[in-house]
């Protein structure tokens, strides 16, 4: 794989190519058994998670969104 970096900016690593790729898993895994606390913790702080018709900032509003979800409209998807 190739990728280009901006003049004098340094090639991300290869550890950090894989912690990369590896987030995607562990959002598959934290959604696979419905755990809110893993599935936020994917996030910064302030991040933000955008879902159809859904906006949530912060890690403490997805946790709690997800965490009250997974009881309902995403319980067992």
């Amino acid at each position: 794989m190739s990728t280009a970096t901006q003049e004098g900016a340094a090639a991300p690593s290869a550890a950090d190519q894989a912690a990369v790729a590896a987030l995607t898993q562990r959002v598959i895994a934290a959604w696979a058994y419905g755990d809110a606390d893993a599935f936020a913790e994917v996030f910064v702080e302030e991040g933000t998670m955008i879902l159809p018709g859904l906006y949530k900032k912060g890690r403490e509003d997805i946790r709690a969104y997800l965490k009250e979800a997974y009881q309902g409209p995403y319980k067992d998807t």
